[in-house]
């Protein structure tokens, strides 16, 4: 009678325990899947419209881009003959074969050039107006033949001029003049549309206005000022942690280079000009890696269509002009000059090769174009 006593309450005690270990992992299991469920809900789902950006491959790390590389002597005794001062970066298929800093970025600091050091653009900052609008054209917001007076309703001659016409400068407008006045994006626009045509759209006239005009475009299509949506769109997806646009803040800073220029032999630091006035036409800086960056997503059509890249290298005349870039026979290639600071970027047709040469003595080299021609012709013997 005890041993069927203790039997029973043995078996009683069993039945409980596993019923209060199933409770347990039931509970578990439920509270489990309500988390998962709960993570899922609040996860951030990447956008549509954001551009798909190629992870940097091992031997384009961040490492890279701080270190000094030069694989080409040939190519580093070249620009040392040419008195260059400035950053030069080399890449040929993947692989970084000159990144490296030359004469100074600050003269009474004695402070050197580096492979990081920062200049200002100028106006190949113009590929990345141009940049936005094919982005806007490619989520059906704008069309590169609209005419503007679709977007901004009274400009002169508004209904015959198209998006495309800006980009190519053969809009005939008559432009502006740039002052050293404070100024804005919206008073330079009404200045542009006070002054009217020149001409009748197709002919060639290279103006900073037209693309003044397209970074009003942005901020009514985009809803966004040129450099937020630039920001957002371009250089926060890139990574590109060594640019931005010109303050008075970023030029304390020792990576950001001094710009120079020769007057009578003698390198002076010449007075700057109003960035307000160079609103989407040179108030931007960057580091020659990031212009890189910038380089490969274009050629690689990360930032917008292959559709909107082919529209960007068409020469829109005899100039070899597209879009922000000049679709020259060795190179497609932007340029640009603020007082001080020169630069040259571009990258072959194949988009295998690239060419990023900042300087920051404005009129020490006679002819980038030359220079590139010389360069390519040296890196055909680097395999």
């Amino acid at each position: 009678m005890k041993d069927a006593k203790r039997l029973w309450l043995t078996m009683l005690f069993i039945l409980v325990t596993a019923v209060g270990v199933g409770l347990t992992l039931r509970d578990q299991l439920q509270r489990h899947v309500k988390q998962t469920q709960s993570a899922m809900k609040h996860q951030q789902l990447p956008s549509k419209r954001e551009p798909k950006i190629e992870p940097a491959k091992p031997q384009e790390s961040q490492s890279v881009k701080r270190l000094e590389v030069n694989k080409a002597p040939a190519i580093d005794q070249y620009l040392n003959l040419l008195n260059f001062s400035g950053t030069a970066l080399i890449v040929k298929n993947q692989h970084v074969v000159l990144n490296k800093g030359y004469g100074l970025a600050n003269l009474q600091k004695k402070l050197s050039n580096t492979a990081t050091t920062r200049y200002l653009i100028g106006s190949a900052e113009k590929a990345f107006v141009a940049t936005a609008i094919l982005q806007l054209v490619d989520q059906g917001r704008l069309k590169l033949d609209d005419s503007i007076s679709k977007t901004i309703s009274d400009f002169p001659n508004g209904q015959t001029i198209t998006v495309r016409q800006l980009l190519n400068h053969t809009s005939g407008i008559t432009g502006r003049q740039q002052t050293n006045v404070v100024t804005t994006p919206q008073a330079m626009l009404a200045e542009i549309e006070r002054n009217g045509i020149q001409r009748e759209p197709g002919v060639w006239h290279y103006l900073d206005a037209n693309y003044i005009v397209l970074a009003n475009v942005i901020s009514k299509v985009g809803h966004q000022n040129l450099h937020q949506y630039l920001q957002q769109h371009v250089i926060k997806p890139l990574g590109l942690t060594s640019t931005g646009f010109y303050n008075d803040n970023e030029v304390q800073d020792p990576s950001f280079s001094t710009g120079y220029k020769i007057v009578n032999r003698q390198l002076q630091v010449p007075p700057k000009p109003e960035f307000s006035q160079l609103y989407g036409v040179g108030d931007m800086f960057m580091s020659t890696w990031d212009m890189y960056q910038f380089d490969r997503a274009i050629s690689r059509h990360q930032l917008f269509s292959q559709a909107g890249y082919d529209e960007m290298i068409r020469p829109g005349s005899a100039s070899h002009y597209g879009m922000g870039f000049y679709n020259d026979p060795g190179l497609i290639v932007s340029h640009g000059v603020v007082d001080g600071w020169n630069v040259s970027n571009g990258f072959t047709h194949d988009g295998n090769t690239f060419i990023v040469l900042f300087s920051n003595i404005q009129n020490n080299i006679a002819s980038f174009g030359r220079v590139n021609q010389e360069i390519l012709n040296r890196l055909s013997t680097i395999q």
